[in-house]
């Protein structure tokens, strides 16, 4: 991806969505990929609660990185994850951080890619150059495969 890494998406302060795998019926998220205010937010295996029409996420299932510094750069994301496991966070090839994902059982209904749902405005201002989604966990061979390849094909430094 390629985007300033500031954005606020105008529907309020959720994360201008980069890729989500969704049930929009049941509010749950296999992933949900977003950047917020020089944050990664990555979501895995997680459902929305609501309270009062204000929606709040459990600590399972979800973390934020910094990568203010890649602000106006290429650069590479990867995510895998386990329900009820482990998801882990690659920025460049680079494992960013690791977090208990959720247990929620997900029936995918949708795949977005630049916006979360089309009605939500939650858009992502920049470029995604490629999106891959694998049915199981990927190797750390893999990982820098992947990595070596984006490095060539979009000239990541």
């Amino acid at each position: 991806v390629k985007a300033n890494t500031n954005q606020v998406p105008p529907a309020g302060s959720y994360a201008a969505t980069i890729m989500a795998l969704a049930n929009k019926k049941t509010n749950q998220y296999l992933c949900w990929v977003g950047v917020y205010k020089n944050y990664l937010h990555v979501y895995s295996f997680t459902k929305t609660a609501y309270s009062n029409k204000v929606s709040n996420y459990t600590t399972t299932g979800f973390t934020s990185i910094y990568i203010g510094d890649l602000s106006n750069t290429t650069f590479n994301v990867q995510v895998t994850g386990v329900k009820g496991g482990q998801t882990k966070v690659y920025v460049n090839g680079e494992l960013k951080k690791t977090f208990q994902s959720g247990n929620e059982s997900i029936v995918m209904e949708q795949l977005t890619i630049g916006d979360l749902r089309p009605y939500r405005n939650l858009k992502f201002k920049g470029t995604i150059y490629e999106i891959e989604i694998y049915n199981r966990d990927i190797s750390n061979d893999e990982i820098t495969s992947n990595w070596e390849h984006s490095k060539n094909a979009w000239g990541i430094r």
